[in-house]
């Protein structure tokens, strides 16, 4: 529906110029006002342009920063395991199951650590970063025990 409108609009200043520029006086006038538009509407779209690309490179700059911080959960509450309904051989190869998901997410991360992407994140990013591979590496120690408890148990 837009493509009808702008076509309409041009066919309407074409037509209106066909039929006056047989009129000397108005000639001058009506081919004045399609050039000055022509101009007036490329210099809005180069402007738009020029306004996005500086908008993208200052959020580029400041690394996206205008995103509302989360608020810090307590470290040791991560992660809930569900034990109802699940005992004893279901129990221990749930945990099993749960420390190989965990060494793999650990073995990325610390994979994440040795790359040059590493290098290019803020102070406050390699300091989650930090956290968050401290408190894989817990959960991880806290389930094997769990799990070597319950099979000493059994």
């Amino acid at each position: 529906m837009k493509h009808r409108i702008f076509y309409a609009v041009v066919s309407c200043a074409v037509v209106a110029a066909a039929l006056l520029a047989f009129l000397p006086t108005l000639r001058h006038f009506i081919w004045l006002g399609i050039f000055w538009g022509v101009i007036a509407v490329s210099v809005i779209a180069v402007v738009g342009v020029i306004v996005n690309i500086g908008s993208v490179m200052v959020s580029m700059y400041t690394g996206y920063s205008n995103e509302p911080e989360k608020s810090k959960e307590m470290p040791g509450e991560l992660v809930q395991f569900s034990r109802a309904g699940v005992s004893g051989e279901g129990q221990v190869e749930q945990r099993l199951n749960t420390i190989g998901e965990l060494y793999r997410a650990e073995r990325a991360l610390s994979n994440l650590q040795r790359s040059s992407v590493f290098q290019a994140f803020s102070d406050m990013q390699k300091e989650q970063y930090d956290q968050v591979l401290g408190d894989v590496r817990s959960l991880i120690r806290e389930i094997a025990k769990e799990s070597f408890e319950s099979k000493m148990a059994s």
